[in-house]
């Protein structure tokens, strides 16, 4: 009778490894802080399940509570509890689902067993690539009408409610932090800062950057982010960090950046 051989050491490995990576490809996609510590944790948890769930002894362990339940844990692990965890865990979870069937299917034409503990590294490696494009594909469809939040932006003891339009087209985000970044109107930003900000800002974002390291408010706080746009091949904006913020009361760790331009008129002054 055939019999899988399974290595332990490498299908720990391969699990937590695929699990970190859908880990952080949920996080990307919802703009949640990249805590890659966090990731490693969820991802060791998933391994070591895998492991476990296929030893014939313990198979038991791979039944579709046991899997949800793990799964919940590793969300936890990863992302924390709070706002925003049930829509990162659900979508790591789709891709999760995802992948599962896709390897399933594609193992069996490449002439493997089908398991998904036991796929190979290109059987791996293409199923998650479809699953990471199958939900950015889902996320980033256009919505009718423009949905917007209501987002509250800590500074100290100040802090400033505005209009924020959720783009999902936004992926700026700090290459050294990892976190996301909003884009506010200066202006609607006024109230957070005593004495004002200079008005208007300097074009040049190093020049800017110089000039509001000076703001007793924003000292140590400033970070300079690369971006691209329509119009706009390559440049920087100005951020802050601020203590605290939130969209629809949901806490998220993003950058604050300053946008060049006004945002929105009337509708909208910040852009998630």
């Amino acid at each position: 009778m055939d019999m899988d051989v399974i290595y332990v050491d490498e299908l720990l490995v391969r699990n937590a490894l695929l699990d970190y990576l859908l880990l952080l490809a949920a996080a990307r996609l919802r703009g949640a802080p990249l805590r890659r510590g966090r990731f490693a944790l969820g991802a060791g948890l998933g391994g070591v399940y895998a492991v476990l769930a296929a030893i014939p002894p313990l198979r038991w362990l791979s039944g579709g509570l046991w899997a949800l339940g793990v799964s919940v844990g590793m969300g936890l692990a990863a992302y924390g509890g709070g706002p925003g965890f049930w829509s990162r865990w659900g979508t790591f979870l789709a891709l999760a689902a995802g992948f599962a069937g896709a390897a399933a299917a594609l193992g069996r034409l490449a002439g493997e067993s089908g398991a998904v503990f036991t796929a190979s590294p290109r059987v791996r490696l293409l199923c998650f690539g479809l699953g990471y494009a199958a939900v950015r594909f889902y996320l980033s469809r256009p919505k009718r009408g423009r949905q917007l939040a209501d987002a509250e932006i800590v500074l100290g003891e100040r802090s400033v409610r505005l209009a924020a339009l959720r783009d999902t087209g936004n992926e700026l985000f700090d290459g050294v932090s990892g976190r996301a970044v909003l884009i506010a109107d200066p202006a609607a930003l006024a109230p957070l800062f005593d004495p004002p900000l200079p008005s208007p800002l300097p074009a040049d974002p190093a020049e800017s950057f110089r000039r509001l390291s000076e703001h007793s408010v924003l000292r140590g706080r400033l970070h300079l982010v690369p971006y691209a746009a329509v119009g706009t091949e390559r440049g920087l904006l100005v951020c802050f960090r601020p203590d605290a913020l939130r969209a629809d009361g949901e806490e998220l760790r993003r950058l604050v950046a300053l946008s060049p331009t006004p945002l929105g008129g009337r509708e909208y002054s910040a852009v998630l």
